[in-house]
């Protein structure tokens, strides 16, 4: 259950703007979150608009979900703390000159800070990033954190018993999907990501990695996701730079 107070997870969004150059005030920067949990603190990727801001938020550790600049572009002069990352990321990134000194990486993410576990899992997104979804957990409370992804493929079950999903904002309506050696590519729409949430008995939906349709009319889009995600028993908003929620029992 979501609610205010003390809790074993607290997650606050750093940014929830795409690629995309245009900027809204409520979505300023590359979307990126701080998840605190029993005195850690972990940044979930650190796109091109952090590379100086990472002495002021202090992570203890990095995890990345895929090679493009707006969610690692920030490591372009290295990192003050342990990054963790697949070997697929590593090795794109290394390829594009970026310093391995912190690196932790691994074939699949299964991490622990304290009472949180990150697993990762594997999504359609790029074949030139291979993307991965995260489950976060902390014996209480689950979160999904999926803010790159075309498709779910075999790992749908991933969603299983979560209490939050926090999706790929890019687009409502019609998918940005491409098939590129018969591999689904880009981004799903909203739409399919709220049938997702809810077929998973997920009841609140976050969307970050917001697109053009939604910083052209901000306040359009929230009302728009609030009254498609009703209609599925949902609640559903976009998440804005800033904003913190804490999942508790």
């Amino acid at each position: 259950m979501l609610q205010d107070g003390y809790s074993m997870m607290k997650l606050t969004f750093l940014g929830t703007r795409s690629s995309l150059l245009q900027q809204h005030p409520h979505h300023r920067q590359h979307s990126s979150l701080l998840v605190e949990c029993d005195g850690h603190r972990v940044m979930i990727d650190c796109g091109g608009d952090f590379g100086e801001q990472l002495s002021r938020i202090a992570p203890d550790a990095l995890v990345l979900t895929h090679a493009h600049e707006d969610h690692a572009g920030g490591l372009a002069a290295g990192s003050p703390c342990p990054v963790h990352l697949t070997e697929a990321t590593a090795r794109i990134l290394r390829r594009q000159g970026y310093d391995p000194e912190r690196w932790q990486p691994a074939e699949k993410l299964s991490l622990v800070f304290g009472r949180l576990r990150i697993r990762s899992f594997a999504v359609y997104h790029s074949l030139r990033a291979p993307a991965v979804g995260l489950r976060l957990e902390d014996g209480r409370s689950c979160c999904i954190y999926l803010s790159d992804v075309a498709m779910l493929g075999k790992n749908a079950s991933f969603l299983a018993g979560a209490d939050l999903y926090i999706g790929d904002g890019t687009c409502f309506g019609d998918e940005l999907v491409r098939i590129e050696q018969g591999v689904p590519c880009g981004h799903a729409a909203i739409t399919s990501q709220l049938a997702w949430a809810a077929t998973a008995g997920i009841r609140r939906v976050l969307m970050t990695h917001c697109g053009p349709e939604i910083c052209r009319d901000e306040d359009r889009a929230q009302r728009t996701i609030a009254g498609l995600g009703a209609r599925l028993g949902l609640q559903a908003a976009f998440a804005r730079d800033g904003q913190s929620v804490v999942l508790a029992e």
